[in-house]
């Protein structure tokens, strides 16, 4: 039977507001895209990818536990095909993937692995079964400013984005940490004029896979990096 929509659908409602945040976040590393502050604030033509792309990036951030430094890979899509799928929240703009180690077989501040639709888990790197990635399901909303070469991702959570249980960080490194699906948050991401290079903030939040509200951990991270 299908499952209905996350009482969430629809686009975040603070697009606008979190938008400017991103670009005043940007402005104090101006440079990093080769472009100045004004340049960043002035409409250029859409670059973020059209077709599947991979970049290397460089995540340094924190969690509650530690400070971490590592590299991921970022993959870009087109919107997943989510026809006949269980359930999914309205067409995105594109869709990711960000995966850094192994958050179950080797925990360690940073590790994750996050996709916006879950047919891109083996696009990203991740292994994962037939059934997971052709359920295709759509845990988050992704919108995009085309003139601004911006994507912002949402967690589809607490409840949808909690199907996708191999979206997941772990926020120390030791083998007893504690693992934590992703379920709230957002991933901005600005794509250089030429589309080779990225810069980007994350904010993210999880709950244990069984869903207990009471122990919940985050990764916050930026993001800069290049084509693959």
């Amino acid at each position: 039977m299908p499952r209905e929509p996350s009482p969430h659908a629809g686009p975040p409602p603070n697009w606008g507001a979190s938008r400017r945040s991103f670009l005043r976040t940007l402005a104090l590393g101006a440079g990093v895209l080769g472009t100045s502050t004004a340049a960043t604030a002035t409409p250029v033509s859409a670059q973020i990818p059209r077709d599947p792309t991979a970049y290397v990036v460089r995540m340094t951030g924190t969690s509650p536990n530690e400070q971490f430094d590592r590299v991921a890979r970022l993959i870009v899509t087109p919107p997943v095909d989510t026809t006949g799928a269980n359930f999914n929240n309205g067409i995105n703009a594109r869709d990711i993937g960000l995966v850094s180690g192994n958050p179950a077989g080797v925990p360690e501040a940073g590790a994750i692995w996050y996709v916006t639709n879950t047919a891109l888990y083996r696009a990203a790197g991740v292994s994962a079964t037939d059934s997971v990635v052709n359920a295709a399901l759509d845990v988050a909303f992704v919108r995009a400013d085309e003139q601004q070469n911006i994507l912002e991702v949402v967690p589809d959570g607490p409840d949808n984005a909690l199907a996708a249980q191999l979206n997941t960080f772990t926020a120390r490194t030791s083998l007893l940490a504690s693992i934590f699906v992703v379920i709230e948050g957002v991933i901005q991401l600005q794509f250089s004029p030429d589309g080779t290079e990225v810069v980007g903030v994350m904010d993210i939040g999880g709950v244990p896979p069984t869903g207990g509200a009471n122990d919940r951990s985050r990764l916050q991270a930026n993001i800069v990096g290049a084509l693959a």
